[in-house]
Formats: structure tokens, C-alpha cells, sequence
């Protein structure tokens, strides 16, 4: 079930606990790209780690 599937049937605090799942999900995705020396995917994932990070934050205020 995508992000905005989950938010329209579900609380703030499950929209919370899914994006915390995701965003534990892209840091290890990141770290096993660091390791395998693959820079491009390093700074995409990142990159959805960022707006991860910053939807969680919008959703916790």
C-alpha cells in the first residue's frame, strides 16, 4: 500500500509509524550502496531519505 493509499484510510499516527518503517527501510538501502561503492544510487537514496525525514517531521508537529 503506497503513502497516500495508507493516509487516506488510516490515522496520523499510523501515516507516522509507516513513514518511520520507510525511512529505517532507505537508511539500510543506503548503507549496503555506500558499501558497493555505487554513488549515483547513494545520493537517490538519500535524496528519498530527505523527503522521508521531512514528511515525518511535518506530520509530527
Amino acid at each position: 500500500m503506497t503513502y497516500s493509499q495508507r493516509s487516506t484510510y488510516s490515522s496520523s499516527s499510523s501515516d507516522i509509524t509507516y513513514l518511520e518503517i520507510q525511512i529505517e527501510a532507505a537508511k539500510e538501502e543506503l548503507e549496503q550502496v555506500k558499501i558497493a561503492g555505487q554513488q549515483k544510487l547513494v545520493e537517490t537514496t538519500r535524496q528519498k531519505l530527505d523527503k522521508l525525514e521531512t514528511e515525518l517531521a511535518k506530520l509530527e508537529e
